[in-house]
């Protein structure tokens, strides 16, 4: 591995080195340029302006209210971002952005519209795909209200503000709002994975027969193709999702066709055994009605994410309408008191109305002020509180509301879809090999149906739903794998916590020592640990080392169908006093620590097969890290808060520490030996190491930007030495001189 850092090295160096297109160190600004409320005003210009312009005033003079698609073709362009300390610009693709007409307006001879943005370079807030939004098309203010309530109360909303722009010369204040894409993922602590939205093809395919009357017939699709088609995983991952999902959709659709004047206004929850997944369903269906914001429940509006951890949906707010002013919550339809009485119960509402009044309103305040640059009510957001304090018990629901659970809905979906569409075409994909992604599916008309084989490619075009073999259109409409691996999940009674594990995985509890032992049968056996609270428990994980071919044919993708990458996961848990060690294994992190909090006294890990300890959005302090051996990285840290009191890490394939992902690490005593590099800080990180010991390694150092979406890098090292080369700064880090490092 040494040998290839060294040949690839100069090339490295090439590459991020080059600046970001700021006029300052993005590095020295970390925390400023992750904040959007330090954006001061954003230009933006189109290259070939004339014909921006010629195309924008075909929007507005052509026929009926929808935008042809033909008018949103992209345009290169320039974005420039300015802040106090100095100013960014970036090469851009620039479009139209919009269903309706609403995003054109032609004022004074002044052309201004709502814009789709992707930046070749940069990015704004650690966003490198946007929107600015003609405040009118989103209610402006009570966007920025909804989604910053939602985000503090631990929802995924894409982050929104209200900023002046400066559109081909011309001034105007605008909503700038994120992308739902990986950088979104990413600001939210939630790692890659499939994110779905309401297919709205067949809407508009079909808008001569109806439009919108034929929403029951809707179904969802994947927005993120390119991340599924990388591997049979992930592929495998999607599909299992995509079913659960559909199905949902299948089922609201047979419940709206009867009345539509009684029409649902949202779903079912998809298929999941997750308690924690169902909470967070019905909780997000109670605050979206209790903001009146039920435009955003709507199935063909709605966008998800696939929480692998909890292997259940996770709704994303998107275009809710919200109108907090409205006082009176009594408005659900006659069957969303059928779909949501059981839920919508007095306790329920009871934990939100406590959650709500728990959060700091002067801090909510000051915060909504600065997302709306002063330019907002300057007491909406108590007024918003004051709203959902009273709205949340008038949507408790009486017990006898509650209906027969719908059967199986697809033999009367696809009867419904034939009769209303003949000419429709549903496919129906029936099975999936793991290994591969291929996939056999019935593809079927009103008459017959015939067997396809789709390779992973068509498969995942399928799951986007795309238009396939010619045909007018294409439907999906179950996606089922026939994955080997199934998992299993065992309670761990006395502990409070559940345990989801490969099949052949031995398990020894022993609460009254409160010690757990794992030991594999086989080197890719995993664990997943998920709980409220962990303490004062030794885990110890057993593995097996991974079989000789398995270095010269590393796995397509770093993670399992499952999304887990480590042998012994820990997910979403509060830690206190917790000792974990692991030997071995064939996994991509021996541990893999994700989404939690507290304190470890012990982490201790040998001989792993790639990455030793992976953490990602985690705030952790461990009193005692001790790493020997690994393939790739000893200790890798991403997007979270760490603090380590002694690191040793030793016969590390690549670095002993790696930091990444904006992550804020210090670290005590570091004694790092026999790696390629000492320790590595990139990517909008933070790293102060008091003490330094590292010998034997290629370079001491690195602190660079890799990734478009992230600044420049921050690292101190304290006093110390490195017998080896110093190493490297791109120039858009800094490295602190303080201290001796060698």
């Amino acid at each position: 591995m040494w040998r290839r850092l060294l040949t690839a090295l100069p090339a490295l160096l090439l590459a991020v080195v080059a600046e970001a297109g700021c006029d300052f160190p993005t590095g020295q600004y970390r925390a400023e340029l992750a904040d959007i409320a330090s954006v001061r005003r954003i230009e933006v210009s189109v290259d070939k302006a004339r014909k921006w312009a010629r195309n924008g005033l075909r929007i507005i003079t052509s026929d009926g209210e929808q935008i042809a698609e033909k008018y949103k073709r992209s345009f290169n362009g320039t974005v420039s971002v300015f802040y106090d300390f100095g100013r960014c610009d970036f090469p851009a693709r620039l479009r139209q952005n919009g269903d309706f007409k609403d995003h054109v307006e032609l004022d004074r001879g002044r052309l201004l519209q709502s814009l789709n943005i992707r930046l070749d370079e940069g990015n704004i807030a650690h966003a490198v795909r946007f929107k600015l939004f003609l405040q009118k098309t989103r209610n402006s203010e009570n966007e920025v209200l909804a989604t910053l309530l939602l985000s503090r109360l631990g929802f995924l909303a894409p982050r929104t503000r209200v900023v002046d722009v400066v559109q081909n010369g011309t001034p105007v204040r605008m909503l700038w709002q994120e992308t739902v894409a990986k950088e979104f993922l990413e600001h939210n602590r939630r790692r890659e994975g499939p994110m779905f939205e309401g297919d709205e093809a067949l809407l508009a395919l079909w808008s001569d027969r109806g439009g919108y009357l034929l929403e029951d017939l809707g179904l969802a699709r994947v927005v993120n193709g390119k991340w599924v088609e990388r591997g049979a995983a992930s592929v495998a991952m999607t599909a299992d999702a995509f079913t659960r999902l559909q199905a949902a959709y299948a089922t609201y659709g047979n419940a709206h066709a009867p009345d539509p004047s009684q029409a649902l206004t949202g779903m079912p929850v998809p298929a999941t055994d997750s308690a924690e997944a169902a909470r967070i369903w019905w909780d997000y269906a109670a605050l979206m009605f209790a903001m009146r914001a039920s435009h955003g429940l709507r199935p063909h509006n709605r966008k998800f994410y696939w929480n692998a951890f909890l292997q259940g949906m996770e709704p994303i707010y998107y275009d809710g309408e919200a109108d907090p002013k409205r006082a009176d919550p009594r408005y659900l339809r006659a069957l969303d008191k059928v779909l949501y009485a059981p839920h919508f119960s007095v306790e329920r509402m009871a934990r939100l109305q406590a959650a709500v009044a728990a959060l700091d309103g002067a801090d909510l305040t000051a915060r909504y002020r600065a997302l709306c640059d002063s330019g907002c009510a300057p007491d909406a957001a108590a007024r918003l509180l004051d709203r959902l304090a009273a709205n949340l018990p008038a949507l408790v629901l009486p017990s006898e509301a509650t209906g027969a659970a719908l059967a199986d809905p697809w033999p009367v979906f696809r009867a419904r879809l034939f009769q209303r569409l003949p000419e429709a075409r549903s496919r129906d994909i029936a099975a999936a090999d793991p290994a591969s992604g291929i996939a056999t599916a019935e593809l079927c008309s009103r008459d017959n149906c015939e067997t396809q084989v789709l390779d992973r490619a068509a498969h995942v075009a399928a799951l986007s739903g795309a238009v396939l073999d010619g045909m007018k259109l294409t439907m999906t409409l179950t996606a089922q794998t026939a994955d080997g691996t199934a998992y299993t999940t065992t309670p761990l009674t006395g502990w409070g916590l559940t345990l989801r594990h490969s099949p052949g995985l031995a398990i020894e509890p022993d609460p009254q020592g409160r010690r757990l032992v794992l030991t594999q049968s086989a080197p890719d056996d995993w664990a997943l640990l998920m709980g409220d609270r962990l303490e004062g428990v030794e885990i110890a994980f057993k593995g097996l080392p991974p079989p000789p071919a398995a270095a010269e044919a590393p796995p397509e993708q770093r993670f399992n169908p499952y999304g887990l990458t480590g042998c012994l996961t820990l997910y979403g848990m509060t830690l206190s006093r917790v000792r974990i060690s692991t030997e071995g294994g064939g996994c991509e992190d021996g541990v893999n620590i994700v989404s939690s909090r507290g304190d470890i006294a012990l982490l201790e890990v040998h001989d792993a097969a790639s990455d030793a300890v992976d953490m990602d959005f985690a705030d952790l302090h461990v009193a005692e890290t001790r790493i020997t051996g690994a393939g790739n990285d000893c200790l890798d840290l991403s997007g979270g808060h760490y603090r380590f009191d002694l690191v040793l890490a030793a016969n590390c394939g690549d670095k002993a520490v790696s930091v990444g992902e904006a992550s804020a690490v210090a670290i005590g005593d570091l004694d790092a030996r026999a790696s390629a590099i000492g320790i590595s800080s990139k990517d909008g990180s933070s790293v102060t190491v008091d003490r330094v010991g590292i010998e034997a390694t290629l370079f001491c150092h690195e602190v660079f930007r890799k990734k478009q979406e992230f600044p420049g890098a921050y690292l101190r090292l304290g006093p110390g030495q490195c017998n080896g080369p110093a190493g490297w700064v791109d120039a858009d880090s800094v490295l602190d001189p303080h201290g001796d490092s060698g």
